[in-house]
């Protein structure tokens, strides 16, 4: 960061080494700094929006993900998203969530999607058993993503299930 702190992807970093030690509130300001470097640079809507909502902040999460719909480009995808946010607001987060994994697997049939982001939103809908299912995928396929298991916070549900260990012990992230 010393030697380049204005960029982007090193930025976007640190937020994100930030929200994996939970340390939320520091990665929500290293995100709105990355924001304030570019406001283009809209995915950080998003990552601050599961900061957000991995911190307990669900309405602020919700506005996080309704600023992403509203200015990313990729139109499909915001359409999605703004579905899932009123679907969050007539029946709760848990079902935003497994919305989100359901689309994902439709989107997964023309483009690539990582295994590991659906088992998170899975994960994050209280759905262990699909969870652990795309989590296999994802370390059949391999999916790079399912490297951070052992400290991506969308998976905190899963932590006190057996098969979590398995799985660490699996990917040699045990030690």
């Amino acid at each position: 960061m010393e030697l380049d702190p204005l960029s982007l992807p090193l930025n976007q970093n640190l937020a994100d080494v930030l929200g994996y030690a939970h340390r939320y509130d520091d990665a929500i300001r290293q995100y709105r700094h990355t924001l304030d470097l570019d406001p283009a640079h809209v995915d950080e809507h998003d990552l601050m929006a599961w900061t957000f909502y991995e911190s307990g902040n669900t309405e602020a999460a919700q506005k996080e993900w309704q600023t992403w719909a509203d200015t990313t480009t990729d139109r499909a995808g915001g359409k999605r998203m703004g579905e899932a946010l009123k679907l969050w607001k007539r029946a709760g987060a848990e079902a935003f969530f497994r919305f989100r994994a359901t689309s994902q697997i439709k989107q997964s049939e023309t483009e690539y999607v990582p295994p590991s982001l659906i088992a998170g939103n899975y994960a994050s809908a209280g759905d262990r058993d699909a969870a652990f299912q795309w989590l296999q995928k994802a370390i059949d396929e391999p999916d790079n993503y399912v490297l951070y298991l052992r400290i991506d916070p969308s998976y905190d549900k899963l932590r006190s299930d057996p098969r979590y260990q398995q799985f660490l012990k699996q990917l040699k992230l045990d030690r």
